[in-house]
């Protein structure tokens, strides 16, 4: 008696990587098979969808079940001529929570103050498989795994590069100054977290759910700039006078000296006046010794008598 050939069955475990079906450290495995059998079937676990493509041509999706390789009798013709099927397994719900932040803070001017003010935020946000045949594009390609850890890294990267635009954005349209964000951090959340999640879905195929902003921070970026002027006009006024000579016999002479004590020339002592305080400096000062203010080139020069 013949004995009856057992039907060619594609499942899971064939994976290279002998990933589990209940494996949560990977994102999806693939299983390439030649077909030997023109009744072969494909099995799907009902945790998984699969990405199924024939020959090197098409693909399409599956749901969880059991499936002929072969759908039609042309189909099973091509086999004839040879055939291969490569299947990608992702999971229905990955569950990948991701963390993100932003790695420096982002230099905002605020339009109401007219301040230059640094936000810095973080939070975290789950993503799912929204599209299989955009994720396979865009994420699988030509690997034949890919682990949880490894997805996180490069998305959440990818997502902090764009939420800088949406982010701005977000307050603009919501018409938000700086010292309103974390008073209104619900609202950027939810608005900032569908102009990802439609960015996403399009270009990688996966959605980004219960996304969440758990810190905002604001600090003002100038205070330093300002903290540094006040520095220097401390510094200009700790300054020791210059010494003075006499321009004709080269005799120390002091500040307040009409005439040379050496020769006896009148000694002309010219003078900036503070457009402030009305006080004279010397013609070299960059600040006002008595009042701080800084002084410009358009100051009045002054010839003492």
């Amino acid at each position: 008696m013949f004995q009856k050939k057992k039907r060619q069955v594609i499942r899971f475990e064939q994976n290279l990587c002998n990933a589990r079906v209940d494996d949560n450290d990977i994102l999806f495995v693939r299983v390439t098979d030649k077909i030997t059998d023109k009744d072969a079937l494909l099995e799907v676990p009902l945790t998984h969808i699969a990405y199924v493509i024939k020959g090197g041509g098409y693909g399409k999706v599956y749901k969880s079940g059991t499936y002929p390789v072969f759908e039609d009798s042309k189909e099973v013709k091509n086999w004839q001529q040879g055939i291969s099927v490569d299947i990608i397994y992702m999971p229905k719900d990955p569950n990948v929570p991701i963390k993100w932040g932003t790695n420096e803070k982002i230099k905002y001017r605020d339009e109401a103050s007219g301040k230059v003010v640094g936000v810095a935020a973080h939070g975290v946000f789950d993503v799912s498989i929204s599209n299989p045949e955009q994720f396979y594009r865009k994420v699988v390609g030509a690997r034949r795994e890919f682990s949880l850890r490894e997805f996180q890294d490069r998305f959440s990267a990818n997502v902090l590069s764009e939420f800088t635009a949406i982010f701005f954005q977000t307050i603009e349209e919501l018409k938000l100054t700086s010292d309103k964000f974390d008073a209104n951090k619900k609202s950027i959340q939810e608005k900032t977290g569908r102009l990802l999640n439609r960015k996403f879905e399009d270009e990688w195929g996966v959605s980004l759910n219960n996304f969440i902003i758990q810190y905002i921070g604001i600090s003002d970026l100038e205070q330093p700039v300002r903290e540094q002027e006040k520095q220097e006009v401390k510094q200009e006024k700790e300054k020791p006078a210059q010494a003075r000579f006499c321009p004709y016999c080269g005799a120390g002479i002091d500040e307040d000296d009409i005439f040379c004590s050496k020769c006896g020339k009148k000694i002309a002592k010219e003078s900036l006046t503070c457009p402030s305080c009305g006080k004279r400096n010397n013609t070299d000062a960059q600040f006002c010794v008595y009042c701080g203010k800084k002084l410009s080139e358009g100051n009045h020069v002054e010839e003492e008598q």
